[in-house]
């Protein structure tokens, strides 16, 4: 994965104010997956806050699929 493309790419598609709840739930889950690829690729504190930046991108999407449903 490249890193920088990742981010660039939720950047440039992050939903719309008028966006689903699993159009917006979905971009959290790609957020959180950039998350986790910077925290393999770093060491002790780094990891430790990217790690904790995709679980609480995983736990929004998961929130918002709940209201969804």
């Amino acid at each position: 994965m490249n890193i920088v493309t990742e981010l660039t790419n939720l950047s440039l598609h992050r939903p719309a104010p008028d966006a689903t709840d699993a159009e917006v739930a979905t971009w959290y889950e790609r957020k959180a997956t950039v998350h986790d690829a910077m925290a393999a690729d770093a060491d002790g504190v780094v990891a430790a806050k990217e790690r904790a930046y995709a679980a609480a991108a995983r736990a929004h999407a998961r929130s918002l699929s709940q209201a969804a449903a």
